[in-house]
């Protein structure tokens, strides 16, 4: 298995950009996605998902769930045994910066690679009257659509490599 983690503290924008990174790896993102089976999450949560997205000829197996690692473990299950007989050539996820996430994706793709990748965010000293949070909040926005394209970048780097 190959995994390609998102790893960073919570609320740090990890869904927000891994649902970007599937949006740019869609050619025609309503016929490219399946998306998981319903649940109901918490609204803090309401935009996780997980997905199965066909980019390139390779099939990537996507969560943006990452927060517990009952969440990762349940989404994992859900996607093999969905795609168990055609497999995903690359699973993306996200995870915390330590701890149980990461020791499940350590865990499960023991036997084969993981690329960690840092996510970038913006904080500021809530304490500085002349910092606009609004400003710290549309260049967070900025920062989410760059790594995602960023990520997107590596993944085609992985194919062109045959790494995937």
């Amino acid at each position: 298995m190959k995994v390609l983690a998102l790893w960073g503290k919570g609320s740090k924008g990890k869904t927000t950009t891994l649902n970007l990174l599937t949006g740019l790896l869609s050619n025609d993102f309503t016929k490219n996605i399946k998306s998981k089976y319903p649940i109901k999450l918490p609204v803090d949560m309401e935009n996780d998902n997980c997905y199965v997205v066909t980019y390139n000829g390779k099939r990537f197996c996507i969560t943006t769930r990452g927060d517990t690692k009952e969440a990762l473990e349940k989404d994992f299950e859900w996607l093999q045994k969905q795609y168990n007989k055609e497999g995903c050539d690359l699973y993306i996820c996200a995870t915390r910066s330590k701890g149980a996430t990461c020791e499940y994706i350590e865990q499960e793709a023991a036997t084969g690679d993981i690329f960690w990748i840092a996510k970038a965010s913006i904080t500021h000293e809530k304490n500085r009257t002349y910092v606009d949070s609004q400003f710290i909040a549309q260049q967070q926005c900025l920062a989410n659509e760059c790594q995602a394209a960023l990520m997107k970048d590596f993944i085609d780097n992985l194919i062109t490599q045959r790494i995937i």
